[in-house]
């Protein structure tokens, strides 16, 4: 029984893709200078043709990749990411700063 209940607990306190997803929706409506604060300066930032403005941060491992070495840092995932754990996490915005959309991928994006 007892193992029944650590099985349990485990199960529920496991980081997932999931979790991540859910706890970044959350982000949805809010002002993008609010996500900065928290999160920290982006990796990279560009403009979109309709204005809207799409600001990206990288985690390699557990460290925030700045933007002096984004760039480089993707060609290299993109060309030998395999056992490398990484996480791109992106979010649209409006002219008004309000957040649109994200979008993530990579092996790192979990959460608990």
């Amino acid at each position: 029984m007892k193992s029944f209940f650590l099985i349990c607990f485990f199960m529920l306190s496991c980081a997932t893709t999931k979790k991540y997803e859910a706890k970044i929706s959350s982000w949805i409506g809010s002002d993008i200078n609010e996500l900065i604060s928290v999160w920290g300066s982006p990796s990279n930032e560009s403009n979109m043709p309709n204005g809207n403005k799409v600001y990206t941060w990288l985690w390699v491992g557990k460290a925030l990749i700045g933007p002096k070495e984004y760039e480089s840092t993707v060609k290299k995932l993109a060309f030998d990411g395999s056992g490398i754990n990484w996480c791109r996490t992106s979010f649209v915005s409006d002219k008004n700063f309000k957040i649109l959309n994200y979008s993530f991928d990579g092996s790192y994006c979990k959460s608990r």
